[in-house]
Parts: C-alpha cells; sequence; structure tokens
C-alpha cells in the first residue's frame, strides 16, 4: 500500500522465476551467481497488468550488503524504505526477445560481470562514432570514410570485420557495446614485451577469425570471453530495424553519452 502521507510507495521483492529464467535466456544471465532471485526490487505504483500477470515497469538491483541491511530491521517498522538498489532492467521489448527487459546504462556495471549473451567487443573508434552521433558531434574523417565502406547489413557506425560479425550473431533488442580503451599500464611500459604479445594477439586473431569463418552459418548468440575491468568501457545500446536497415542507438541520457564519450576520449589518451 501507499504511504498516503508521504506519497511513497513501498519497495517490494520481485521473486518471478520467469523473469529470471527469462534474463538468462536473452542475456545469459547466471540468476543464482547475480542473486537476481533475491536482488530484485520495484516499487509498487510501476506494476503493470499484463496478460494477467504483473510485469514492473523497472527493476531496481540490490547487492547482498545492502539486502542484509534492509532485512535487519525485520518487521520492526522502524525503517522506511523509500529507495534502494540500482535501476538494473527497464521493460522495453524487441520482436522475438525472450525477454520483456532491457538493461539500462546506469545499472550495467553491477551486471556486466554475469552477462554472457548480447554483448559485442567493438574498437574504440567504434563506439567513439556512436557515442557522438548520439552527442550530435561530427564525426572524424577517418570514421566517416570507414563507415561509408562498411558492410550493408550492419548497423550505422560499426565497420570491423569482428564487430560486423558479433552483430549478426546477436537477437535485436538491448545489446551491450564493450571497447578496450587502453592498455594495462605493464605493458605499456614494457615496450619488448607489447611488441611480443601484440604478435601473439594477431596469430591468436588471424586463428579465430579462420574458426569463427567456419561458424557464422550457425544461429547460436555470441558470447563474451570476459569480464570487464578498468580498462575497459561498456555503452548499453538498442539494435533495431527499420526501413534503412539495422541501426544502433545508445540507451544512455545524452548527459550520461557525454560523460562515457568523455571517458573514453580522456582514458584513451593515456595511453
Amino acid at each position: 500500500n501507499w504511504n498516503v502521507a508521504n506519497r511513497v510507495a513501498p519497495v517490494l521483492p520481485v521473486r518471478d522465476e520467469t523473469i529470471v529464467n527469462s534474463m538468462r535466456a536473452q542475456y545469459g544471465v547466471d540468476g543464482a551467481a547475480a542473486g537476481l532471485r533475491d536482488g530484485l526490487v520495484t516499487r509498487a505504483a510501476g506494476d503493470v497488468n499484463v496478460k494477467g500477470a504483473v510485469q514492473p515497469k523497472r527493476l531496481y538491483y540490490v547487492s547482498p550488503g545492502a539486502r542484509r541491511l534492509v532485512a535487519a530491521d525485520g518487521n520492526a517498522g522502524g525503517l522506511q524504505v523509500v529507495a534502494v538498489g540500482v535501476k538494473a532492467f527497464e521493460r522495453q521489448a524487441a520482436p522475438g526477445a525472450k525477454c520483456a527487459y532491457r538493461l539500462t546504462q546506469e545499472g550495467l556495471d553491477s551486471m556486466l560481470p554475469f552477462l554472457e549473451k548480447q554483448i559485442v567487443r567493438a574498437s574504440l573508434a567504434e563506439v567513439e562514432a556512436i557515442l557522438r552521433r548520439q552527442q550530435g558531434e561530427p564525426q572524424t574523417a577517418e570514421a566517416q570514410r570507414k563507415d561509408l565502406l562498411r558492410d550493408p547489413d550492419a548497423p550505422e557506425g560499426c565497420w570491423e570485420k569482428e564487430t560486423v560479425r558479433a552483430m549478426k550473431k546477436v537477437t535485436p533488442g538491448c545489446v551491450v557495446l564493450v571497447t578496450r580503451v587502453r592498455e594495462d599500464a605493464e605493458t605499456a611500459r614494457d615496450e619488448p614485451r607489447a611488441k611480443k604479445a601484440k604478435k601473439e594477439k594477431k596469430e591468436k586473431k588471424e586463428k579465430k577469425e579462420k574458426r569463427e569463418a567456419r561458424e557464422d552459418a550457425d544461429a547460436g548468440s555470441s558470447k563474451w570471453a570476459g569480464i570487464a575491468g578498468p580498462n575497459d568501457l561498456a555503452v548499453a545500446c538498442w539494435l533495431g530495424e527499420g526501413e534503412k536497415g539495422k541501426s544502433l542507438s545508445v540507451l544512455a541520457t545524452k548527459a550520461e553519452g557525454g560523460h562515457l564519450l568523455h571517458q573514453l576520449t580522456e582514458r584513451s589518451a593515456r595511453v
């Protein structure tokens, strides 16, 4: 019930197995590892009845520590929770999607380590171009040239072969772009080791391209090979399709997008 005096909707736990299972199907999230079964909450005011089922508009993720703090009050009634957690999901489904929720930019840091699907590793230049487009800033001449020559089946701002290949494996809806904005400081200081690592990386990349070329016919979703670290930057995007083909738009607000662009340019300049 509403707190009539203060106009505050109560914070309620969300323990709908259907929602958690759909997140695993769409994003590869392990509900147990991420603590989703006990860590999702919503506000009663945002509940919407869809075909007889209650689907909250927004889902907030609460860490185990915060859950223990809230639960410590028990039924004493001394602690009135008016807000808790970070907004991790919003209800927005794409045609054919297995989940009715998309990820949010503000909750991405919490969810990113648990995602295995709908992740695309992109180049720094591609992510910069996509963020510049959102901000209404002019593209670099190099980005304009490469974008004009991109695969016709790729969304604007995606021109690298590996990015295009990964884009073809994800489903429409929420997609997370991840890019490395700088190398480890230790590697940067050790030039010989860096050159050796670059050579090994190139050989590994060539082998990977050959292997993935044989797997392009597979219908499975692209999986992410690692967990984001301090040198990575992730952007929540929406992959759609219109009359002009596929489109990719940033899900963050313009202010959030401007901050991401600043982070990208600032951190990459330190390499």
